[in-house]
């Protein structure tokens, strides 16, 4: 039985809503007898219970269909069974708690909040505001004098500070981790931390205002982290809340971007929304006066220049500071980062390293400078424009009137947002992660605790080197990436924590923040310093994330006595390895600035999901293919490059190429242009948070149902099925790697095996790919000599046979030999919405694409 306390919906002579729905997930993990209870339930009951009744805590575990995980408690009675099998859920670590200094005045702060009906309550966390010294918490506002370009103070500030802004002597900071908006006046050095009631993502301040964007979860989008879906207005003088304001947000055209989202131009704000679109909002009624869709907003920045708008595809465009109607437009031919906005230019930095400067007027001269790769946000201020290098830890200045680079700043850690007020410059920075660990195992140096997990190690024996896993171990994936660490863990434990003649331990670390529950390029970046600063640190298993890689890799690369191996067991993105259409072409020559390899991945690339189904389209007999994408040139135009190419070295007939626009509202002409041309299946390269099952709909309304439509992992079926309805139903989808219940003898054998030791969790294929990375590194530091190069040489060289995912080697680039795809096709609305879920979906094949078909 289960039992949860939460508010039903009377339907008819039923109840339904989430409560029941969770109180049904607790009691489907018990076993017969046994009595569950919630949190919730165990707080009401907990003390009216007789003396022959108690509870007893099981830990906190993951249930199914539920996005948080739930502390679980068991109802034991005096003379009823007690000892029951494990949960059939899987147990997960609680939450880690930020460490933070004492609050004072937390109560009376909050009691004033509510009396004038804010959703604001701050506290003062005792800090002083030092001018000196290294941050405890690991986040620091650092204040850069304009006039001779030295550091003057360095305020101690949360732990992973990053949007910023400053207006008349006070700074607010965003701190991702600690879900909260930190302010430091610089009179008095007072800092204070405030709780929006929400999570926080960007900050804005001008003269009398602070606007603060608000994040939350949309519901049936495929990004699990918050984005900003209200504004709020904010007292700099009393810090309460004085508007709010409801950001339009629909499913379809959905952003994931968190920062640089707010300007303010005389008096009204503009924001960009989660639909890409800009906003204006009156400041004095909060009301929304005016609205642009001309770009795919990515960000947006005001100053003396006017409103200018940064478009993912690198248009930038300039508004009407009333109408919102386009005033000038130009196109950056490179990937643009961030934007900032002087007197007479707008100014943009670009992922080639490039700044460029858009002079003001209809007809804008644009022209650019070289700075260096890494470069991202920027600001405006004092006679200069002031960027950012997160990669190199520097804050360039760039001289308004001349163009040319008057001096670049060492910060001392990893710079993540810029602002200018008067005369100094105020730097967001993530500093590194503390002070190492000696005493737990003899032998090495471990990671510090605010970011790694303790140390295991073999039984009372000393350790040669240090093995450590890098993944984002926080918010809606923290279910999928325990169980992966826990797998790491488990391939060590079956090696008696032995390679070869070396002793290993390992550490499990986290790359994600608190605010978005992801990755964290600036985290990404702070740990692999750290890995690369610890010689004890031999190798890393990861990350999750093709884009936390890409962040780390020039790190770990120029690591001492290195380079320092990286196995990743799930990234996909082609860039890491190699170029191609689409692709940055710094990379991936800029991951790997020594010129050697020292990352593999074993897991496919994501333009070999199009060899894939271009394969299964011909084995189905469709000779002839239309190919759409969503014009995304890293997702949807990547995945469409390599369909395409496919398909004609397989001697299919591409007859149709288009792509669609997110943000409108039909694509019955699309449809009509593909019906014309014959096409007997069409690929779809998208996301549903591109608008991809409005087009799938769409298609399936004119096509017949002879005809084929396929797509990459980005039609997750679940998604899929509630957006397009019927019309999603035997759509296929490609699934990068192949599902637990397609992997061979060895790899089925370890799931046996580590099965034992989840408490009835189902098996996640991810954690196969971990597991198989983790053996990988292994075997290669047991055929090394022991140091770091050698263990890149080994990786090279390894030669799997009836491994976990079959037989495979490393070519060249570090991209596995062997990459089995798996193709489903969608017969349900059912199941889990997780991201790679194959509920309502049913396997049809297991494709081995060869890498020669999109090279």
């Amino acid at each position: 039985m289960g039992l949860h306390t939460g508010e039903p919906r009377p339907t008819g002579e039923r109840y339904v809503g989430f409560g029941v729905h969770r109180a049904a997930r607790i009691g489907a993990v018990g076993h017969g007898g046994q009595i569950l209870l919630s949190n919730a339930t165990r707080e009401l009951v907990e003390d009216e219970l007789p003396p022959d009744a108690h509870v007893r805590e099981l830990g906190t575990f993951a249930l199914k269909d539920v996005d948080r995980p739930e502390r679980l408690f068991q109802l034991e009675i005096e003379g009823a069974p007690s000892t029951f099998p494990p949960l059939r859920a899987q147990r997960v670590a609680r939450p880690r708690s930020v460490p933070r200094r004492p609050l004072v005045l937390g109560l009376l702060a909050l009691a004033v909040a509510a009396a004038v009906g804010s959703t604001f309550a701050f506290a003062l966390d005792g800090s002083d505001g030092a001018p000196s010294g290294v941050a405890e918490s690991g986040g620091q506002i650092l204040a850069v004098d304009a006039t001779n370009g030295t550091v003057s103070r360095r305020i101690s500030a949360g732990r992973t500070p990053t949007a910023i802004a400053a207006a008349e002597g006070s700074v607010w900071v965003v701190d991702a981790d600690a879900r909260t908006l930190i302010l430091f006046d610089e009179a008095s050095s007072a800092v204070e931390t405030l709780s929006t009631g929400a999570t926080p993502t960007d900050v804005v301040a001008r003269p009398g205002a602070v606007w603060v964007g608000n994040g939350e979860r949309i519901e049936g989008s495929q990004f699990i982290g918050p984005v900003a879906t209200a504004v709020v207005r904010l007292d700099p003088a009393t810090r309460t809340e004085r508007a709010h304001v409801r950001l339009p947000a629909k499913v379809g055209d959905l952003s994931n971007l968190l920062e640089n989202h707010l300007a303010v131009a005389d008096g009204s704000l503009w924001a960009v929304t989660p639909n890409y679109s800009v906003v204006r909002i009156d400041g004095a009624s909060g009301a929304i006066t005016a609205t642009s869709k001309a770009v795919r907003a990515i960000a947006v920045a005001a100053g003396g220049g006017g409103v200018w708008v940064l478009g993912a595809d690198g248009d930038v465009v300039r508004l009407h500071e009333r109408t919102a109607r386009v005033v000038a437009r130009v196109k950056i031919p490179a990937s643009v980062i961030s934007i900032s906005v002087g007197d007479d230019a707008a100014w943009v930095t670009s992922g080639d390293g490039k700044l460029w400067r858009i002079a003001t007027g209809p007809s804008p001269n644009v022209g650019s400078i070289d700075l260096a790769l890494g470069i991202a946000d920027l600001a405006v201020g004092a006679g200069a424009v002031w960027v950012l290098n997160p990669l190199a830890g520097t804050l360039t200045q760039v001289d308004l009137d001349t163009v040319t680079v008057s001096g670049t700043i060492e910060l001392e850690g990893i710079p993540r947002s810029v602002a200018v007020d008067g005369d100094t410059v105020w730097v967001a920075v993530v500093a590194g992660l503390g002070a190492a660990v000696t005493e737990e195992v003899s032998g090495i140096t471990s990671l510090p605790a605010t970011v790694c997990e303790p140390v295991l190690a073999g039984g009372g024996e000393k350790a040669d080197m240090l093995v450590v896993s890098d993944l984002p171990l926080q918010g809606g994936v923290q279910v999928m990436t325990t169980q992966m660490a826990q797998a790491i863990a488990f391939v060590m434990r079956e090696r008696n924590f032995r390679a070869g003649r070396f002793r290993f331990a390992y550490q499990s670390c986290d790359d994600s923040i608190a605010s978005t529950g992801l990755y964290d390029d600036a985290k990404c970046e702070a740990n692999a310093r750290e890995y690369a600063r610890n010689e004890d640190v031999i190798g890393v298993i990861g990350p999750f994330n093709s884009g936390c890689a890409i962040a780390a890799l020039p790190t770990l690369n120029r690591a001492p006595n290195g380079p320092l191996a990286m196995v990743s067991p799930l990234n996909s993105f082609v860039g890491v390895t190699r170029g191609g259409p689409g692709i940055d072409p710094t990379l991936p020559a800029s991951l790997y600035p020594t010129g050697r390899r020292n990352y593999v991945r074993v897991y496919p690339t994501d333009d070999l999901q199009g060899a894939a189904l271009a394969l299964f389209a011909r084995e189905r007999g469709r000779k002839r293919v239309f190919v759409l994408d969503d014009g995304d040139v890293n997702y949807g135009g990547l995945m469409a490059t390599g369909f395409a190419t496919s398909a004609r070295r397989l001697g299919l007939e591409v007859v149709g190429r288009d792509s669609w626009d997110p943000q409108a509202g039909s694509y019955a002409n699309i449809a009509a242009r593909v019906a014309q041309s014959g096409a007997t299946a069409v690929f779809v390269g998208g996301l549903i948070d591109s608008n991809a099952a409005r087009v799938v709909r769409d298609l399936r309304d004119r096509l017949r149902r002879t005809v084929d439509i396929m797509g990459p992992d980005g039609l997750q079926p679940l998604l899929l099925v509630e957006q397009a309805g019927r019309a999603a139903l035997g759509t296929y989808v490609a699934l990068g790697g192949v599902v637990t219940e397609r992997l061979p003898r060895a790899g089925t054998r370890f799931v046996e095996r580590f099965a034992q030791t989840q408490g009835g969790a189902e098996i996640e294929p991810s954690s196969v790919y971990a597991a198989q990375a983790t053996e990988v590194l292994l075997d290669a530091i047991a055929r090394s000599d022991g140091s770091r190069a050698s263990v890149v040489q080994e990786l090279f060289r390894s030669q799997v046979r009836g491994g976990l995912l079959g037989s495979f080697g490393f070519d060249v680039n570090g991209d596995i030999t062997e990459s089995p795809v798996t193709i489903l096709r969608v017969d349900s609305g059912r199941g889990s919405q997780a991201i790679q879920s194959v509920e309502g979906a049913t396997v049809a094949r297991v494709v081995r694409p060869r890498a020669g078909l999109v090279r």
